[in-house]
C-alpha cells in the first residue's frame, strides 16, 4: 500500500493522468497479485477461495438483519467519533478530492466498486477460508483485524474492526461473499455521495439524547434479529446433518474419525492453533507494519 501510494504520486506528477482512475488500477494489482500468489502456494483454486456461491433464499432474513446492524453500527460509531474523539479522515469524501477533480466514472470505480470487490475477495474470501479450520470466531476476528489495520487509522480502528466482524460473520454463515459485497458496495456509495451530509448531521445532533437513544434501540433490535436468524440457520443445518440429508452426515464423519482415532488429536491441534494464530509471524509482522505506517515512521 505504501509503495503504491508513492507510485501514484510519480504517475500523477509526471504524466498528469487521472490519479483516481490510476489508483483503482493499482488497487487491483496490490490485492490481486498477492492473492493469486497465495492461492498458488496454498494449492487452492480460485473458485475454491473466491466464495462466489449462490445464496439460499432462506438466508434473506439473516442478510437483511445483518445489513441493518451494519448501518446502525456505522452511525453509532461515527457519532461517537465525531463528537468525542475527532472527525474521521475519510479518503472517500468528495471534499478530500476537490483539488484532483476526478471524473464521475473514476470516482465510482475507485471508491465504490473496486474496494468492495478486492476487499471482500481478500479479507472475507481468502483470509476467512484459510483460517476457518480454527473456528468461525477466530477466522472472523483475524479477518476483521487485518481489515481494520489496512486502513491505517487509530481513530477509525474500532469502526473498521466492527464492520469487518459483521461482514466476516455474514460471509462465514452464508458461505458466500456476495452478501458482504453488496453491503460493502452500498456503504461505499453512501460514504462517497452522502458522507459529508451525514457527518454534518451527526455533528449538529451532538446534544440530541433522543437520537442516540433511537440509534441504540434500533441497533439492539437489528442485532438481536441477526443473532436469531443465525441461530435458525444453524439449527436447520444441524438437523439436516443429523438426518443425513447433507453430503457427509456429521454423524458419519464423527464415526469415521473416531475409528481412525483422530478426534481427540484434531481437537488438541485446533486448541493449540487458536493460541498460535495471534502470535504467528504473519500476524505480528502485519501489526508491526500497521504501527509503523500509522505513526508515519515509514
Amino acid at each position: 500500500m505504501t509503495l503504491s501510494e508513492k507510485l501514484l504520486k510519480v504517475i500523477y506528477q509526471n504524466s498528469g493522468a487521472d490519479i483516481v482512475f490510476s489508483s483503482a488500477i493499482v488497487q487491483l494489482f496490490i490485492f490481486a497479485i498477492p492473492a493469486a500468489f497465495f492461492c498458488k502456494v496454498r494449492g487452492m483454486s480460485f473458485p475454491e477461495k473466491s466464495g462466489m456461491k449462490k445464496v439460499k433464499f432462506s438466508f434473506t432474513p439473516f442478510i437483511v438483519a445483518s445489513s441493518f446492524t451494519y448501518i446502525l453500527t456505522v452511525l453509532i460509531l461515527l457519532y461517537v467519533q465525531y463528537n468525542f474523539i475527532s472527525s474521521p479522515s475519510d479518503a472517500t469524501s468528495i471534499l478530500s478530492l476537490q483539488d484532483i477533480e476526478p471524473s464521475p466514472h473514476s470516482l465510482l470505480l475507485n471508491f465504490v466498486i473496486v474496494p468492495a470487490i478486492v476487499e471482500e475477495f481478500f479479507f472475507r474470501s481468502i483470509i476467512i477460508s484459510d483460517y476457518k479450520d480454527f473456528g468461525g470466531p477466530v477466522a472472523v476476528t483475524v479477518s476483521a483485524l487485518f481489515f481494520a489495520m489496512l486502513h491505517f487509522s487509530f481513530e477509525s480502528f474500532l469502526l473498521y474492526f466492527s464492520l469487518g466482524v459483521i461482514l466476516g460473520t455474514v460471509t462465514f454463515v452464508t458461505g458466500s461473499t456476495f452478501p458482504s459485497f453488496f453491503i460493502h458496495l452500498i456503504n461505499n456509495l453512501v460514504s462517497v455521495y452522502f458522507g459529508d451530509s451525514i457527518g454534518v448531521f451527526l455533528k449538529e445532533s451532538s446534544s440530541s439524547i433522543i437520537l442516540v437513544f433511537l440509534l441504540v434501540v434500533i441497533f439492539m433490535a437489528a442485532f438481536s434479529s441477526m443473532l436469531s436468524s443465525m441461530e435458525d440457520i444453524y439449527e436447520k443445518r444441524s438437523a439436516l446433518f443429523d438426518s443425513g440429508e447433507l453430503e457427509g452426515s456429521r454423524r458419519t464423519v464423527l464415526e469415521n474419525t473416531a475409528r481412525a482415532g483422530r478426534v481427540d488429536k484434531k481437537k488438541d491441534n485446533k486448541r493449540d492453533g487458536k493460541q498460535k494464530v495471534f502470535l504467528s509471524p504473519t500476524f505480528l509482522f502485519t501489526l508491526f507494519l500497521f504501527l509503523l505506517i500509522t505513526l508515519d515512521v515509514i
